[in-house]
């Protein structure tokens, strides 16, 4: 009875307003929409050019608490705590027929196959329509995306200036020597360090130590995760 009175109430007090009094029942739920409007704003290099009427803008949209932000893929980690990641593909088949064969079919699937030079690949290896590399690794076959072979030997590439830096960092005078060596001189005593393998070769025990630790250290920060050759 009070609660009928008390809508009533309310229902004569907000007459003139656009005002809906629910009075559910005991245990009865109750659900409310609520339209608003969300506005991201663009920043970075995105918002260096004002769009004109009607013109799209594209970018990454990051969320944070309630605030929306549009931003290019390159400004992400500056404007974030977010980081980005290439994944490759590789997909190994096991194959035992000749490489040629294989060529002369994919030929009559696809119009573009070229050879590749073997300055460019470990063994014979052609493109599939600049998309696709094809590499022969007896006895199984391996295909990937050309744009992951790139961006797997740019990522080298940085990784490795990583590693000769943080070398620099501990040990001062690290020079690159003959066969891919790394030459580290500390107090007159010179370390040659293996890249590829590892392996230190030094007069002094206790430096040699002191480089193998160090550069395993490194390697698994730069690299966590080894690149498997299967």
């Amino acid at each position: 009875m009070e609660r009928s009175r008390l809508k009533q109430k309310l229902i004569t007090q907000f007459a003139n307003h656009n005002t809906k009094i629910i009075s559910p029942k005991n245990c009865q739920s109750v659900e409310m929409y609520f339209n608003s409007e969300k506005m991201a704003k663009t920043i970075g290099r995105l918002a260096e050019k004002t769009p004109e009427v009607g013109e799209t803008v594209s970018g990454l949209l990051v969320k944070k608490a309630f605030t929306y932000q549009i931003m290019e893929l390159d400004d992400l980690h500056v404007f974030s705590q977010l980081s980005t990641a290439n994944i490759s593909q590789r997909i190994t088949i096991s194959y035992s027929g000749a490489f040629g064969v294989l060529k002369h079919r994919l030929k009559k699937m696809f119009q573009s196959v070229e050879s590749l030079p073997d300055e460019e690949s470990e063994g014979p290896s052609f493109r599939v329509h600049e998309r696709l590399i094809v590499n022969h690794e007896i006895p199984k076959v391996v295909v990937e995306s050309e744009e992951a072979t790139k961006t797997e030997e740019e990522n080298n590439k940085k990784a490795e200036k990583v590693i000769h830096a943080l070398l620099v960092s501990l040990f001062g005078d690290v020079k690159l020597g003959e066969n891919g060596k790394l030459v580290i001189s500390v107090d007159g005593n010179v370390t040659h360090l293996h890249k590829q393998s590892g392996n230190v070769e030094s007069e002094n025990e206790g430096l040699r130590e002191s480089v193998r630790v160090a550069f395993e250290r490194i390697q698994n920060v730069v690299k966590p995760i080894p690149l498997s050759v299967s």
